[in-house]
């Protein structure tokens, strides 16, 4: 399949999982947020739903990983592992300084016109692409 199919199809998958979200749920699509929520801290019991959430999201990149066609884009950029996870524990916690995730804030807010979406999104697309450039 061409690449740019594969991007569109991806695309419309992640805008029906978050308005079907917000329909059924009444829950924006927020993966910090949905990683917050998986324990609840009141009742020190896990949110089942939350934590199938997140199962399957690393399930879905495995498999993605052995159906993929393309190179997988660490082993091209040879990313050290300690720069992966120095990246993994910023962008964490940027996700709790900016109350929400781009998944939250760009897949969700932006889409319902939430002032503070398009601020966030106005500050992490720059600094991410400015970072990629540094960084590759």
């Amino acid at each position: 399949m061409i690449i740019e199919i594969k991007v569109i199809l991806g695309g419309m998958l992640l805008g029906f999982a978050a308005g079907l979200m917000l329909l059924v749920r009444g829950q924006i699509l927020g993966c910090s947020g949905i990683l917050f929520r998986s324990w609840n801290v009141m009742t020190h019991r896990p949110n089942v739903d939350n934590i199938l959430f997140i199962l399957g999201l690393f399930i879905s990149g495995i498999v993605f990983n052995y159906m993929q066609t393309v190179p997988n884009p660490i082993s091209v950029f040879k990313t050290a592992p300690w720069v992966l996870f120095i990246g993994g524990i910023l962008v964490g916690g940027g996700t709790y300084l900016g109350s929400g995730c781009t998944s939250g804030h760009g897949l969700c807010g932006l889409s319902l016109l939430r002032k503070r979406s398009i601020t966030a999104v106005g500050i992490f697309f720059p600094t991410a692409i400015i970072t990629s450039w540094l960084v590759h």
